[in-house]
């Protein structure tokens, strides 16, 4: 990474931060409290699109954006992507159309209406579900393994291949299980054509190629150590700190993370800013690696360089959107922020909206601020070195107090992606409502100066809309499986394979 120029601004402002609630990592979530698991865009290789929740235009994907609900990525011609969630990866082939329909910290849905993905699923807990869905039928995966599904809008057909696992397959009103080393082709509502597993193609063989540049390695154990047991598969990028950067031990933090920066870099510098939705303002670093430093722990100044911190095996591993303060007040079209040490609470803005600024106190702790303009904060641009000292004027915590434009939503490249076809999606379990359009949420957000809106103002949002924009984007949801009515050993209608 090259070294950050100029505008690192060196400034004494208080020793303690404004006296905010319980820091969240130490509490349990509260109602209405976004989700903990967030997915992340872990890598991408071509032409890769992205459309986030609430909007109908697409923008050119990058590195480390935070996925959620609603989000939707395309990829083009000789394109591929791969998505992590938590320690579970998601790897999608060119020409496939993806996207989330439900992730919250039980439940990860997604869908996909064309192209072929394929699912490495190293963790799953006894209450989370894991279900793909697909135009034409629902698919479960119920066990840690390997599963690749492939849909073809030509042949209106799916196929199912578990290559180590094992997926209920919902049709109609029935289901079935499919096993290890199994491929189930399958049409709308028909019994599925089971065989032996198809042979490995390129795809395939490019999984086998990133899952060894991804695996776990032995000393990633620093940073899930941390981690209670049951929230391993909730932080998402770990596996990065061991393929760059160093450990060290030190006396006052315990084993710390050290990157592999030039000197005069500083954490928050090198990306920028969009909001997404449902945290609000989000950091997206364009290093490789930077992605969890940037959502969990806290960074520290030790020895003239910054060290990353984790948190410890006692507190809940909470997904932030950035873990900075902002500092506003002072100059009208300047945005300013310092990242947050080891120890220092931060409060997730959601839960910050009846709270005021706090001025600085008298006390002085040296602190790095970095700062850039408004117009340049809002439409996701890189921070631009600028010589000087920040303005005076309040730590606001974790939100700027700037309502988002349409460019902090979709920053970077718009963009038009090849032909998509819509397709119908089957799901079993039934996905919530989509999320609403940024132009319906806009007034809203601005109303609580950039804070995300509460759930009750969601809901009222909700009641005033049309049924048409209420309605999940699934039109046929499978109910409850029934015992299959086929007997054994009775011929199976056969289902043309995908293309």
């Amino acid at each position: 990474m090259r070294p950050v120029q100029a505008l690192i601004a060196v400034i004494l402002i208080s020793g303690c931060l404004p006296l905010m609630a319980q820091d969240p990592a130490d509490s349990d979530p509260q109602p209405g409290d976004p989700p903990n698991r967030v997915a992340r865009l872990n890598w991408i290789s071509g032409d890769v699109s992205l459309q986030p929740a609430g909007l109908e235009d697409w923008m050119t994907a990058v590195v480390n954006r935070p996925l959620t609900t609603g989000d939707h990525l395309f990829t083009g011609k000789d394109a591929r992507a791969e998505v992590h969630v938590g320690s579970n990866v998601i790897r999608l082939d060119a020409h496939t159309n993806f996207g989330f329909l439900n992730l919250d910290d039980s439940i990860l849905q997604v869908s996909v209406t064309e192209g072929s993905l394929e699912i490495q699923l190293r963790t799953l807990a006894d209450s989370d579900t894991v279900e793909v869905a697909t135009p034409n039928g629902a698919v479960a995966l119920q066990r840690r393994g390997d599963y690749r599904i492939d849909t073809d809008p030509g042949t209106d057909a799916t196929m199912l291949t578990v290559r180590s696992g094992q997926a209920e397959l919902f049709y109609g009103p029935n289901s079935i299980k499919i096993h290890d080393r199994q491929t189930a082709y399958f049409l709308t509502d028909q019994f599925p054509d089971i065989r032996s597993s198809n042979l490995s193609d390129d795809f395939d063989s490019f999984v086998l190629a990133r899952e060894g540049d991804t695996g776990i390695a032995p000393g990633n154990r620093l940073v899930y150590d941390t981690v209670p047991d049951l929230a391993i598969d909730q932080i998402t990028g770990a596996e990065d700190l061991d393929h760059y950067g160093t450990w060290e031990s030190t006396p006052n933090y315990g084993e710390v993370w050290v990157p592999p920066v030039d000197a005069g870099w500083t954490p928050y510098s090198d990306g920028n800013w969009a909001y997404i939705d449902p945290w609000g303002w989000t950091w997206i670093d364009n290093a490789p690696w930077g992605f969890t430093v940037f959502h969990y722990g806290r960074w520290a100044m030790l020895g003239g360089r910054w060290v990353w911190v984790s948190r410890p095996r006692s507190s809940r591993q909470v997904y932030a959107p950035a873990l900075v303060s902002f500092i506003g007040g002072g100059a009208a079209d300047n945005v300013s922020w310092f990242p947050l040490a080891p120890g220092e609470t931060w409060t997730p803005p959601w839960r910050a909206a009846s709270q005021n600024s706090v001025r600085w106190g008298m006390s002085p702790n040296r602190r790095i601020v970095r700062t850039m303009s408004q117009a340049d904060f809002l439409a996701g641009n890189r921070p631009n070195p600028v010589l000087g000292l920040a303005p005076d004027g309040q730590v606001l915590g974790s939100s700027p107090l700037l309502a988002p434009v349409r460019g902090s939503v979709l920053t970077g490249a718009s963009r038009v992606p090849p032909r998509l076809t819509q397709r119908a999606l089957i799901a079993h379990t039934q996905p919530p409502a989509q999320v609403l359009p940024f132009a319906v949420r806009a007034n809203l957000i601005a109303q609580n100066h950039g804070r995300p809106p509460a759930p009750r103002q969601i809901a009222e949002l909700r009641r005033e809309m049309p049924a048409a924009t209420r309605t999940a984007p699934v039109r046929y949801s499978v109910p409850l499986p029934a015992k299959p009515k086929v007997a054994p050993g009775a011929a199976a209608p056969k289902a043309a394979a995908p293309k």
